[in-house]
């Protein structure tokens, strides 16, 4: 174990997030509700990944 504690993403619980039912997307639901994502999936990893590192989480 990194850091002296048990990590938060295993392999195992990254095959179980991989899956494709955990996947969605939104092209048919703006279809329907002319709804948009307020922020693209580049900016929004970047900013998971900034809260994750200022938390300590990585």
């Amino acid at each position: 174990h990194l850091r002296g504690r048990t990590p938060m993403l295993t392999p195992g619980k990254a095959r179980e997030l991989a899956h494709p039912a955990w996947v969605a997307g939104s092209p048919h639901l703006g279809e329907v509700t002319a709804w948009r994502p307020a922020i693209g999936l580049a900016d929004g990893l970047g900013e998971t990944l900034r809260w994750y590192r200022e938390h300590g989480w990585l």
